[in-house]
């Protein structure tokens, strides 16, 4: 019972680890999506995609890559131009967006997604959002793509946790299947202590009854005048 427990308390914190790495990187996710939302609504309200508006953009994105602490910040228009970029002068690595990558053709669909990758010293949470004219079709005008740094030994402890989850859970029996195995064990045992104790109370009552049983027949003998 004591290494069932102490089994299951290993588990339970091998969980929690994880849950607690699966909320981190869904939250560098979120918080890229939620950036890039405020940027594209910005673009949106004040019509900076327009030709004329160039100069405006990307003193916008510069303005909000620094106030959002981003690696990156890119804009790029339906024709998959880039408008503007703005970037992080102390980030270890800088990836930019390919005009032809599956990212941006989904911002320019309407889709909101982001995605983690491996980069360098780190990692890269790249999310994109699209921007949309303000008319009444709301049509898609271009995009908008950030992305935020992690250390590398964020993600190395990340994914030390995950694996050692995955190697507790290996390692675990089925559900069931060490209890049962358990209490076989003790049925055995006390089917060997009963048999034992019976096999001792058998010979200890043996080693009383045979004196006893002499002594009635010798009882009977002299009773009936053999007194040798």
């Amino acid at each position: 019972a004591l290494l069932l427990e102490r089994l299951a308390k290993h588990g339970l914190r091998l969980g929690q680890s994880v849950e607690v790495a699966d909320a981190y990187y869904a939250e560098a996710e979120e918080s890229s999506i939620f950036f890039a939302r405020r940027i594209a609504a910005k673009l949106e309200s004040r019509h900076l995609l327009r030709p004329e508006s160039i100069d405006a953009l990307r003193r916008f994105v510069a303005e909000k890559q620094a106030e959002y602490d981003l690696g990156v910040v890119e804009v790029f228009n339906k024709e998959l131009e880039e408008l503007a970029t703005a970037t992080h002068p102390e980030v270890a690595v800088v990836a930019f967006e390919s005009p032809s990558s599956a990212l941006i053709r989904a911002g320019l669909e309407g889709v909101e997604r982001s995605v983690v990758e491996g980069a360098g010293p780190g990692e890269l949470v790249r999310a994109v959002v699209p921007v949309r004219a303000t008319g009444a079709g709301r049509e898609v005008e271009g995009v908008v793509v950030v992305n935020r740094f992690l250390p590398r030994a964020i993600g190395t402890r990340v994914e030390a946790i995950r694996t050692t989850r995955a190697a507790y859970e290996r390692l675990q029996p089925q559900a069931g299947t060490f209890e049962g195995s358990m209490l076989m064990l003790l049925a055995m045992i006390a089917l060997s202590s009963v048999l034992f104790s019976s096999w001792i109370g058998f010979r200890l009552a043996k080693q009383v009854t045979e004196p006893i049983e002499r002594l009635a027949f010798a009882t009977a003998e002299v009773g009936a005048g053999n007194l040798d």
